[in-house]
């Protein structure tokens, strides 16, 4: 006999490797794809309120408006230097693409189209007066092409301002590395043209860049001092609410009994409170009526201010089932202060289910009587066990 192994192909490892490289790649594009929508595709200038998208609309009018101007002065200036020539009616074309969506834009309220008219125009204009005059008649034209992608940072999405100053970069480099002269317009360029040209190409897109970002920085300024006056505002209303709250407290304090009396008489008692909001729906009551000392914990309907009220209202129910009813038994009294608490209710158009849970104690000499509503007592045995008695 002859043994001999099978050696196991290795295909199914293939393919198992393919399918974790295609899975990975796709949960790395999944998580850039979110990544993109939450970083890149939000707009720059997320106008929230009115006055915001106001202040934007208007920063996109004015900044549409001055370059439309531009445009008329640069084609009557290219003109009145070369004369009627191809290179002055390509800045022209810039006022004339422009022109019908600002005229829309100011009838339909659509910032969205005239920012990308406008951002994609302002950069190949100069990038074709650039190409038509050649790198050094043209006065660096292509300068004010970077408009573009300043315009797609303020009016447009991130992603659209970082392709718009790619598409600047890319033009800048092929205008200027390769020096491409379309037209034999540079020919009747002279030495003055050149000069003043290359200053109006400097100076121009510059004050236009510096009025936008002054103008923006002061609206922001004015919006920012709104903010601050506001929130001054409404710290001050929250510290006189504050101290509205803290001096309930006092008076929540001053009605309800002190603890201090029940700690004499039982010297190994103990009582935790602590109010959530300043003043709370928990509170302690107690009364002593000849040999028969009265003690509860009670938790009110809710926290705070309506807390504190609904147990104003169950501690005087608790006195006056005691006080005017003469009641002994807990069980008894409970049942008279759930009367007396819904009447005090029973005053209000609205429906109110307000109330409390509480544990009820009547210490007779050595007998302990105890009603719960919601509550249970605990009883510690000499024992050590603890014995829970149900409301």
């Amino acid at each position: 006999m002859r043994a001999f192994t099978e050696t196991p192909e290795t295909k199914p490892a293939q393919d198992h490797s393919s399918v974790s490289a295609i899975s990975s790649i796709r949960t790395v594009a999944i998580r850039y794809r979110q990544w993109a929508i939450e970083n890149l595709e939000t707009p720059m200038l997320d106008a929230v309120t009115e006055d915001e998208k106001r202040f934007a609309k208007k920063l996109l009018q004015w900044v549409a408006l001055a370059c439309m101007i531009c445009g008329v002065v640069w084609s009557a200036f290219i003109t009145y230097h070369l004369g009627s020539c191809i290179t002055s009616l390509i800045p022209l074309s810039f006022s004339v693409i422009v022109t019908p969506f600002y005229i829309y834009n100011r009838l339909y309220d659509s910032d969205d189209m005239l920012a990308k008219v406008q951002s994609f125009a302002i950069i190949f204009v100069p990038w074709g007066i650039q190409l038509s005059l050649g790198s050094y008649a043209s006065g660096m034209a292509i300068l004010w092409g970077i408009l573009g992608p300043l315009c797609g940072l303020f009016f447009l999405t991130k992603i659209s301002a970082i392709r718009l100053f790619i598409i600047y970069l890319i033009n800048s480099c092929v205008a200027i590395c390769a020096d491409i002269q379309l037209t034999n317009d540079a020919a009747n360029a002279s030495k003055e043209f050149v000069s003043v040209f290359y200053a109006m190409n400097i100076s121009l897109p510059s004050f236009v860049v510096f009025s936008a970002l002054w103008y923006t920085f002061s609206k922001l300024g004015t919006q920012r001092a709104k903010v601050r006056h506001l929130l001054d505002e409404s710290n001050l209303k929250n510290q006189d609410l504050i101290d509205s709250i803290s001096y309930a407290e006092h008076l929540q304090n001053a009605v309800l009994p002190s603890f201090h009396t029940f700690q004499n008489t039982f010297h190994n008692s103990f009582l935790y409170h602590r109010p959530k909001d300043i003043v709370s729906g928990d509170f302690f009551w107690m009364k002593q009526i000849e040999h028969r000392f009265y003690f509860a914990v009670c938790d009110s309907t809710g926290h705070g201010v309506p807390g504190s009220l609904v147990s104003f209202i169950c501690s005087r129910a608790l006195d006056e089932a005691i006080e005017t009813y003469m009641l002994t038994d807990p069980g008894a009294i409970l049942a008279k202060t759930r009367e007396l608490v819904i009447r005090s209710f029973s005053h209000s158009d609205k429906l109110i289910k307000d109330g409390m849970d509480i544990g009820l104690c009547c210490l007779d000499k050595d007998m302990l009587l105890f009603s719960g509503a919601r509550h249970s007592l605990y009883v510690l045995r000499d024992s050590g066990t603890i014995e829970e008695v149900k409301g």
